[in-house]
């Protein structure tokens, strides 16, 4: 933890030290507590600690249980589920309040788990306080993950709320009452957000058209929208941290990822699609030495890592540039098997990446 104001940092956790854990499960939104999945000894499994950020105090809310490696809370810090992985199922416990008992309301046998389909579905949702209903990432319907309404109890997938015709929803986020939607995201030539909040998304616009030809995110702002953290970055550019006021309209830089990079200097970046042997169309970003004809140029092809779960996008690259600045053309192929583009295109992947 860090102290703004006498910017000391001091550890956050059990004194006594963990061989395992320390993910932290939730942020109280009025900065007085966390919560702390903890493994306090290799002869236990995981349980939840309510530390206070003031005063480091560790309470346990959530003991451990037979066999559940994973708890997840609701937006207000109520631990409201809990998962244990068998040789041959996952089995879910459940409550809806604090007050109440953990019971078991499903199993999720292996052969039901197609694809990490079903394991996808449970890591991608969100709790509503207070009610059996939250939201979920599912590619069940259409093959491609969009965000649905979701009972946490029947596990019963409910209606459509935001998908993309032809890329994957990766997260979306709720407001800070953790009730209503705020933001859904994706990637197709470039991240994307889409704002359900209509004075977000006014922001949004107003600062796309600001910062033309970058890409703009709110990074943060204060509870009564007034003031803004912006940051934008390109394929030229590492970025730059603004303070924005909307209400005056102004913003004003105050910090840079690397100032000692020049955006003029830096090659942009293309989205493009190639054809490969079979017909397959594979999406790929191609960057050009400035200044140079693209012609007869020596090519380097720079996968992604994974394989599997991951996939390129328009960031500023230090290696692509530091390439091209020495006189490659770089090829970043998002080949079969990358993610964000499909059930179909992820399970192109398999032998065949």
């Amino acid at each position: 933890l860090i102290d703004t104001n006498s910017r000391e940092s001091r550890f956050i956790g059990l004194e006594s030290g963990v061989p395992d854990g320390d993910n932290v499960l939730h942020v109280d939104r009025d900065g007085r507590f966390l919560l702390l999945e903890v493994r306090e000894s290799v002869y236990k499994y995981p349980s939840v600690y309510k530390i206070v950020l003031a005063t480091n105090k560790a309470e346990q809310v959530v003991k451990d249980e037979l066999r559940i490696w994973d708890w997840f809370a609701d937006s207000s810090g109520v631990v409201r589920m809990g998962m244990s992985y068998r040789r041959n199922s996952t089995l879910v416990y459940y409550r809806k309040f604090a007050e109440e008992k953990f019971r078991r309301i499903d199993k999720v046998k292996d052969k039901d788990v197609v694809d990490d389909d079903q394991e996808s579905l449970l890591d991608g949702f969100l709790i509503i306080p207070g009610s059996d209903d939250g939201y979920v990432l599912s590619n069940e319907k259409t093959g491609r993950f969009g965000l649905y309404k979701f009972n946490l109890f029947t596990r019963e997938i409910g209606e459509k709320v935001f998908d993309h015709d032809s890329h994957d929803i990766t997260s979306f986020s709720l407001d800070d009452e953790g009730i209503a939607l705020q933001a859904a995201f994706f990637t197709d030539s470039r991240d994307r957000i889409h704002w359900f909040d209509e004075y977000f998304a006014r922001q949004q616009e107003l600062l796309d058209r600001t910062l033309k030809g970058q890409q703009v995110w709110i990074s943060s702002a204060s509870r009564d929208k007034g003031k803004m953290i912006i940051f934008s970055t390109s394929p030229q550019d590492p970025g730059s941290y603004y303070l924005y006021e909307p209400a005056a309209r102004k913003m004003d830089r105050f910090a840079g990822v690397n100032d000692r990079i020049d955006p003029a200097l830096m090659a942009e970046s293309r989205y493009e699609f190639y054809t490969a042997r079979d017909g397959t169309r594979i999406p790929a970003y191609v960057t050009i030495p400035k200044g140079r004809t693209p012609k007869n140029l020596p090519l380097v092809v720079m996968p992604h890592g994974g394989p599997y779960g991951v996939r390129d996008t328009m960031d500023f690259n230090m290696e692509v540039q530091f390439l091209v600045n020495r006189g490659y053309v770089v090829l970043q192929p998002n080949f079969r098997g990358s993610a964000g583009y499909g059930e179909s295109y992820y399970k192109q992947g398999e032998g065949q990446i």
